[in-house]
């Protein structure tokens, strides 16, 4: 089994600092060790470079991508992990964004990843249309009226796992095609989308569903059940999850290591 963990890191230099703590918690908390991608622009190699951490991993690499759709253009291009040249030696790709921090041990998400089919984390939330990040004015109105009367949970699209290219290539497409269709594009845009493909595709698995918390607040309960803690703000408030993210580091830390300090 060979795995491979990406990013897709793009814009203010802000968000380096954010895969910084990704990463310390990945390998930290997350046992892991193997490869690490990071998608990314040429204006941030230099910085995404001096990161020490990437030296604890077992290789680590950069895939340049160009931004194409203005502020959600890193939003988009976790897709767009299909062209890079080695993705098909792996057997197994795990998504993280930058503010996801892992709180234990994610081995096993490997060894399960077997089913040609997106692994994906579901939220507290039901998939209504009235919150654009779960698709507001995407979905039909018939559509709209099934996910009301089966309550199906929302996708949320920081944390997802596949070991077939062609799903994230497919997925990808999709994405770029409703892009230009719904250009300009908000920055709700990219969650909606990802739900409504994954609505009349059903080509996932909400596995993760137990093990994905998303925190408005700091969280302060326990994490001996949890995977991951993904820090929630609004997009673009920086400073604040920066400080927010490192608040969290060190919540988990102290309930592995007591003495911890960071």
């Amino acid at each position: 089994m060979k795995p491979l963990v990406y990013y897709s890191v793009y814009g203010d230099s802000k968000y380096v600092e954010m895969l910084d703590l990704s990463l310390q918690s990945l390998y930290e908390f997350g046992n892991y060790r193997g490869d690490i991608l990071i998608l990314t622009d040429q204006a941030l190699i230099k910085n995404l470079s001096q990161l020490e951490i990437l030296n604890s991993f077992q290789s680590y690499d950069f895939h340049v991508l160009k931004n194409e759709f203005n502020i959600a253009s890193g939003l988009l291009n976790r897709y767009s992990v299909h062209s890079y040249a080695n993705l098909e030696q792996y057997d197994c790709v795990l998504y993280l964004d930058v503010d996801v921090l892992l709180a234990n041990d994610i081995s096993f998400l490997f060894k399960i990843c077997n089913i040609k089919k997106l692994y994906v984390a579901c939220e507290d939330e039901f998939l209504i249309n009235s919150i654009p990040w779960f698709g507001e004015g995407i979905f039909a109105n018939e559509e709209v009226a099934d996910i009301n009367t089966r309550l199906i949970r929302s996708i949320n699209s920081g944390i997802f796992m596949f070991n077939d290219p062609q799903i994230i290539k497919d997925l990808a497409n999709f994405m770029k095609e409703e892009a230009v269709r719904f250009a300009p594009i908000p920055p709700s845009f990219e969650q909606g989308i990802f739900n409504v493909y994954f609505y009349r595709t059903k080509k996932y698995l909400p596995f993760l569903t137990y093990y994905e918390i998303r925190t408005r607040d700091i969280y302060a309960g326990p994490v001996e059940d949890k995977l991951f803690v993904h820090v929630f703000d609004e997009l673009g408030n920086g400073d604040s999850k920066v400080a927010r993210l490192h608040e969290t580091f060190r919540m988990i830390a102290s309930q592995k290591r007591p003495n911890h300090h960071r």
